[in-house]
């Protein structure tokens, strides 16, 4: 089976559903709903684990095309 490619954008894109569902949820917290306080913090340590995997993601792939571009050369 083929991994798929690598996408930024598609990345970026599934980080920002993230955002808007904590949204929601941080308005409902703002007018007095405790239990979307728990849902708002639960939503950041998404964000903060996702966006972790996501900078070594990016590393990997520059580090590939590093490589590459060196084997090309040589």
């Amino acid at each position: 089976m083929q991994e798929q490619e690598f996408k930024l954008e598609n990345e970026l894109s599934l980080l920002s559903q993230t955002l808007i569902a904590m949204q929601i949820d941080a308005e409902k917290f703002d007018e007095g709903n405790g239990a979307a306080g728990k849902r708002a913090r639960k939503h950041l340590a998404s964000l903060r684990a996702n966006m972790q995997a996501l900078r070594f993601k990016i590393q990997e792939v520059k580090n590939q095309r590093k490589e590459q571009k060196k084997t090309q050369t040589v």
